[in-house]
């Protein structure tokens, strides 16, 4: 083995103090990679802080909302509360109009069974009122 030369002694401090700035700025280098990676940093803040990220999303949508939905006219206004009454109206109206198509439905087969039950009266002379 190669025996490793002897420095004088300003190299050799020279060569220690490189050495602890390499290490510090190793370190250092660390440090600032974890400070600057942003998607690490955010996951670490939504594990550490999830109620405020969450409240931080909901009031982040209700403003969203409120800022870019569309203005509605005073003419808009009044066709949606037509469309609100008639669904209103319609929505009332349902069971009666099915009561009522029930009953002309059963009248109706009523009506028809009835005919159908009736007897016929049969012809006086069989042999020339049906054809053979």
């Amino acid at each position: 083995m190669a025996a490793i030369p002897e420095h004088p002694p300003e190299i050799a401090r020279l060569l220690e103090l490189s050495e602890a700035s390499r290490s510090r700025l190793g370190g250092q280098i660390d440090v600032l990679r974890q400070r600057v990676n942003a998607p690490a940093k955010a996951l670490r803040s939504l594990r550490e802080h999830p109620l405020r990220w969450m409240g931080g999303a909901v009031a982040t949508g209700l403003a969203t909302t409120l800022l870019l939905r569309p203005r509605r006219s005073p003419a808009r206004k009044s066709k949606r509360a037509a469309g609100l009454l008639f669904s209103l109206v319609l929505s009332a109206a349902k069971p009666v109009l099915k009561s009522w198509l029930t009953n002309q439905f059963k009248q109706r087969l009523i009506t028809q069974l009835t005919r159908l039950a009736k007897p016929h009266p049969l012809p006086d002379n069989p042999e020339t009122s049906f054809p053979h």
